[in-house]
This record gives C-alpha cells, sequence and structure tokens, in this order.
C-alpha cells in the first residue's frame, strides 16, 4: 500500500511486476477529489484536466501536472489584478473560513490580501447562507455537474491583468 504524490491510497500486488489493485480512496472522494489529480490550479472533470484562461499546462504532453500562470501575480501590481470566474466549480475541500458574507465581501477580502490567490464562494438554500474559502495555494478545481441546487459554488482566480516592467 502506498500513499502516491497525488493523493490516491493505492494497493499493489506483484505479479512479475508491481501492479495496482486498488485505489482506497476513490469511491469515497470520487476520481476528480484528490487535491492533486489535476495539478495546481488545474481544472478536472470526468477525469480529464484543463487549464482555466489566463493559465497555460505545466507539460503540454502531461496535463495531470498542472498549470502555471501566464504572467503571475505580482502584489505591488495589485491595481492590474482582476479574476477569473469559474461558475459550478468547487474544491476538494468544504471547511470554508468565512460564513455569511456576500460575493463581492468574498471577491475583496482576497483582493486585499496579497498572499490570496483564490476565492471560492458558496451560496446554500437548505439552510440558507453563504461561504467563503481564501486560498493562498490553488491545487485541483472539480467541476460541479451534479446539479445540486442546494449548493451553488464558484472559484474566482485571481489573474494578473498586466504586466509591470
Amino acid at each position: 500500500m502506498r500513499l502516491e504524490f497525488d493523493g490516491h491510497l493505492r494497493v499493489y500486488e506483484w505479479k512479475d511486476k508491481w501492479e495496482v489493485i486498488a485505489d482506497l480512496l476513490t469511491g469515497f472522494s470520487g476520481e476528480c477529489g484528490y487535491p492533486l489529480e489535476c495539478g495546481k490550479y488545474g481544472i478536472c472533470s470526468n477525469k480529464q484536466c484543463t487549464c482555466p484562461g489566463y493559465f497555460k499546462q505545466v507539460q503540454e504532453k502531461y496535463p495531470n501536472l498542472g498549470c502555471t500562470e501566464i504572467t503571475p501575480l505580482n502584489c505591488s501590481a495589485s491595481k492590474y489584478q482582476d479574476f477569473v470566474e469559474l461558475k459550478d466549480v468547487t474544491y476538494f475541500t468544504n471547511n470554508y473560513t468565512i460564513n455569511s458574507i456576500d460575493v463581492n465581501k468574498c471577491k475583496r477580502a482576497c483582493s486585499k490580501d496579497c498572499s490570496c490567490k483564490a476565492a471560492i464562494f458558496r451560496k446554500e438554500s437548505d439552510p440558507p447562507g453563504s461561504n467563503c474559502l481564501l486560498l493562498s495555494e490553488v491545487f485541483t478545481l472539480i467541476v460541479d455537474d451534479s446539479k445540486d441546487l442546494e449548493h451553488n459554488s464558484t472559484v474566482y482566480l485571481k489573474v494578473q491583468k498586466k504586466a509591470i516592467k
């Protein structure tokens, strides 16, 4: 048994070579539910990895290695930063740091924090409320295709629109 770099807990058996016979947590978390399934900033949908706008693949041949910013964030150029909105996208954790907040305050809190790289906003209908999670490190994002009307999640990735020279 081995805990892999991408978060998978796999069981191996020797059959002329080591072969995976079980992936213990996949049934619980789903194929995309691992923090590094698609690397940093990668978006996972049906076990396929893509990059959002303003990002490119770390290695074209290996989309699961994640994405990197085309223009890196620069705290001294925060006036040239904005957010890329990813609707119906969620994150592997449900530990939201700010409760009972509206989407604009959530994004503003991320804008004011140099270490914040993304704000995840979730609106719930039962019980009514909203939550905000500010991320200083962005791991795999997950397309939420469940059409769950009780939970509505949007990711706002902070991007640098213009570089400073």
